[in-house]
């Protein structure tokens, strides 16, 4: 049979059979291959389904029935339901990342560090990982298969090719610099308040430096999703400040100026009746490149 992430992993769960489900010879609307089990489109298909504009063979009246199992409620393999909750989690309220080498797991936000470390890491074989956010939609179905060391991640409704060589220092150097204080809305649109010129202006100057041509590319959106900031080490940090600016010291890496290409943009921001902190307002340096964008 013909492999697919949506097949793998209903094969992973048992094969469990689907009601409506028969033995059926034609090729599956949604992932493109011939199906052995399955159903008509035409019944199968609502008024809920939105996704006409990515599945692959469009004008096939068939699903098979993995992909028909991967689009019902159904929990991942290996969950373990509440008793409380007879329904259970639904498939597209979690990532799903699975290899030859290292088998089948899932997770949500709370695991981006392992995340960020499967992606990052080194590929054989076959595998693929389907990366959710919202966890509104359905992102497995779509998720291509790879095979050898180089390929593509489904995040979200964006396909990104994962970068070949040094593509884990991107996403260190953004856990660095929100480390350092900038936010990551700041990051992502290369616009940073004029505080955190203040405080960070050698770190934001070395990371636009070095990485800012990437931004708007489908890797560098991932690649800050998956991004976090040392949150003991951004306390201490935090904390020094604090402590350097009740004794009237200037904090490690604060100048005590803002910098001259924020300036103009800052005095327009705060207007004639500005207040005494210029902290509140933005100030742009670097305009964002644009570059690739995702695969549709």
């Amino acid at each position: 049979m013909q492999l697919s992430p949506t097949r793998i992993l209903h094969s992973l769960a048992g094969a469990p059979s689907l009601d409506g489900c028969a033995p059926l010879s034609a090729p599956c609307a949604i992932c493109g291959l011939d199906s052995e089990r399955g159903m008509p489109w035409s019944r199968w298909q609502g008024t809920q389904f939105t996704d006409q504009n990515k599945i692959a063979r469009y004008g096939s009246d068939a699903i098979c029935e993995p992909c028909a199992w991967v689009h019902s409620w159904v929990a991942p393999p290996g969950i373990v339901l509440d008793p409380a909750k007879p329904k259970g989690p639904n498939l597209r309220m979690y990532s799903h990342f699975w290899s030859e080498a290292d088998g089948y797991w899932c997770g949500n936000k709370a695991d981006k560090a392992r995340m960020r470390a499967w992606v990052l890491a080194p590929k054989s074989g076959a595998w693929f990982a389907a990366i959710a956010d919202t966890g509104q939609k359905h992102v497995l179905p779509y998720t291509p298969l790879n095979r050898g060391a180089v390929g593509r991640v489904r995040f979200e409704e964006q396909t990104v090719i994962l970068p070949v060589g040094d593509g884990g220092g991107l996403v260190a150097a953004m856990c660095s610099l929100l480390t350092a204080g900038p936010t990551k809305e700041e990051v992502g649109q290369g616009d940073y308040w004029v505080r955190s010129w203040r405080e960070n202006e050698r770190e934001i100057r070395a990371f636009e430096r070095q990485w800012g041509s990437l931004r708007r590319r489908a890797w560098w959106t991932l690649a800050l999703w998956l991004a976090q900031r040392d949150e003991d080490e951004h306390g201490r940090r935090r904390e020094a400040r604090q402590m350097a600016a009740s004794n009237g010291r200037r904090p490690p890496g604060d100048t005590g100026r803002v910098p001259r290409a924020a300036r103009h943009v800052a005095a327009e921001a705060l207007g004639s009746a500005a207040g005494p902190d210029a902290g509140c307002q933005q100030a742009s340096l670097f305009g964002g490149a644009v570059g690739d964008g995702a695969e549709p």
